[in-house]
Formats: C-alpha cells, structure tokens, sequence
C-alpha cells in the first residue's frame, strides 16, 4: 500500500513539475526595451533596464498623440512636459499632473521596485 501511494504521489509530483517547467517562458520585461510600467491620466509610464551600463531609464508619455514616443507629447530630460511641433494645430489639455509625472518617474528611476503614486 505505501509503495503504491508513494508511486502515484511521485507521478503526480513528476506530472505537475513537467507541466509548470514547460510552460515557463523567459521573461524580459524592461530588459534592454521599454516597456509599460504604469498609466494614469491619459499618460504613459514606461522602463528600461539597460543591462550594459547597469542603468534604469523612465519616461513618460501621452499615447494618444502620437503612436511612437518621439511623436507624443512628453516629459524632456528635465521632466518638464514638451510638446512636439506637429501637435501645435491639436487642442491640448491646459493642465498636466505635472507633479504626480514627475514623482511616478523619481519613483521609477530610483528602484526596480515601482509603487504607483498615489492621487493625494
């Protein structure tokens, strides 16, 4: 009896290790591409993980108003919001959550552990 229920608890062990092993796939998030971090507000967080210099880099964009990111109205280097040429002809928002954009991109840049900011 206890070879019998030890055989079916190591086939099942066997089973379930062989499924959960095969179905992992590499995950790259953020790894050498940007990829979306957070979204509020009509506006885009996104991460880098620049595995050559070791370095994080955050950026911030509003998607609607362009399909790339140098199309799009943005935060600049110095986290100030920039807006393209071509989108001058746009009705834009008079305000940005400027200070909120700026906080989810000091939170992004300073650990690979991002906590959305909150709204208070």
């Amino acid at each position: 009896m206890f070879s019998k229920r030890f055989s079916l608890q190591n086939l099942l062990f066997k089973t379930v290790l062989s499924f959960g092993l095969s179905s992992l796939s590499p995950v790259f998030a953020g790894l050498d591409k940007y990829t979306e971090l957070d979204n509020f507000d009509n506006w885009l967080i996104e991460r880098k993980f620049d595995s050559e210099r070791n370095k994080i880099f955050c950026r911030a964009s509003m998607p609607k108003y362009g399909s790339w990111f140098g199309s799009r109205v943005r935060l600049d280097e110095d986290d100030k919001v920039f807006i393209p040429e071509e989108l001058a002809i746009f009705k834009l928002p008079n305000a940005f959550p400027l200070e909120k954009l700026q906080k989810s991109l000091m939170a992004c840049r300073e650990s690979l552990i991002y906590t959305p900011q909150s709204d208070e």
